[in-house]
Order: C-alpha cells, then structure tokens, then sequence
C-alpha cells in the first residue's frame, strides 16, 4: 500500500542506510528528507515538519535518545507528537526499552527489509491520521480523569498528566471502552497500529507508567487499570 502525501525525515549517518531508504521509499509515495546528525535533528524536524521521523539510535553529537527526548518535550503539540521510528543496530532488549522509555514509537534493527520499514511507517503515519479523524465529539470522562483527542490533554483530578504520545493513546483507547479487557496484543494494534512492530513488554511498560502518572497526580484516583492475569488490562473508574 502506498502512502499518501507524507513526509519522512531521516536522521542517520550511514551512507549505504540512506542510499537503501532514498532508493525505496519514494516507490511507495514517500517524501524523503535526511539529516546525518544528531546536531542537525531539531532544526531540521521544526523546519520540515515530517508526519514522521526516523532516527539512528548512534549519531554524531546527539545520539537519538537525546534527539527523541527533545522533540518529545518540544512546546509545540505538532513537534512532541511526530511519531519516531528508531532504526539502528543496536538489538539488544535493553537498547529497545531505552528508545521507548525516550519516547519511541517503534524500533527497526539493521539490516531491515525496506518493505518492512515501509510498513512499520505507513502504520505509524495512519494511526496518527485515524486519531485526527476520530469521533465529533472526542472529549471523554471517566471519573475523575478528562481526556481531550483533539487537543491531547489528559487531567487527572484538575492536574495535567505529562504523557508520552503513545500513553495518551493507550490510556484513550482504554478510557473511551471502560470495563472492557484488553489482550496485550488489542493494545498493540489499537495504539501502534501494527501488531507485530512491537513486543507485548513494551504495552506492560507503558502501563506501568500510566499508572505511576495517575498516582502523582492524584494518589486516591478512582480510576484504576487492572491487570487481567493471563489476558490483559481493563480500565475503570471505581
């Protein structure tokens, strides 16, 4: 499936990586734009404005944790919520949960089928769009947290929730179906859009950390996230 009209920015400092991307991608529709380093990240990202971003995890002067933490803290909504792909050689499961603990949205090791990277993409780009395009009216109360689609706000008993973009998306997919449970693998394709881009630990981890958030924020919340053992999570106020 082609993409259409969508923007990629690459940040990465192999030359034969980029010849492999810049000879594939726009095959299948893509704008490709690349960066080859980490100094040249933000400006490059404020000035394009991608739908999405791939980063090496190993770049010259900023590696791509510090890059994805800035953007992720960006003041502008447009910016902190560009979905981001990691794409290194770095395999190990630890270097994984680093790029999604940074803000990650998903992680591509080298080498990699161009096709894959394509599909890992598009998934990301189509998600974002499907949220954009959600429900008339996207505000939902769940009780005594309110969350807001359109503008990306989560409160928590009047107290703003920092959350990552793929945490505001976990806790809206399960705050709009309350009660309902969701398998590991429901989660995987209703945040990230493909199921197979990520392993079900990372869905453990993003849990763990909602959970933590609705605690500072207020430590009698009544809405609670609760582990279905051997199944999954459900959310609801109680």
């Amino acid at each position: 499936m082609q993409v259409e009209q969508s923007t990629v920015l690459v940040i990465e400092d192999d030359p034969l990586v980029l010849e492999i991307i810049r000879s594939n991608l726009p095959l299948d529709g893509w704008q490709v734009e690349v960066g080859v380093s980490g100094g040249e990240a933000l400006t490059l990202i404020e000035q394009l404005a991608p739908d999405v971003l791939v980063l090496d995890l190993m770049l010259p002067e900023i590696g791509g944790l510090g890059i994805c933490r800035q953007v992720r803290e960006h003041q502008e909504p447009h910016i902190a919520n560009v979905p981001i792909l990691m794409l290194t050689a770095m395999a190990m499961q630890s270097d994984k949960l680093a790029g999604f603990e940074a803000g990650a949205d998903d992680y591509l090791t080298k080498p990699f089928d161009p096709r894959e990277l394509h599909a890992r993409l598009l998934a990301l780009v189509q998600r974002v769009r499907r949220l954009a395009n959600g429900p008339s009216a996207p505000q939902i109360e769940l009780g005594d947290l309110r969350l807001n689609l359109r503008k990306r706000i989560a409160v928590c008993a009047d107290q703003l929730l920092h959350l990552k973009p793929q945490e505001f998306d976990l806790l809206y997919a399960m705050a709009r179906r309350p009660g309902e449970v969701f398998t590991r693998e429901d989660l995987l394709k209703e945040v990230w859009n493909y199921s197979i881009a990520v392993d079900s630990r990372t869905v453990d981890i993003h849990i763990s950390r909602l959970r933590r958030k609705l605690k500072e924020v207020n430590p009698v919340t009544t809405v609670q996230i609760q582990t279905v053992h051997g199944v999954g999570y459900t959310m609801e106020a109680v």
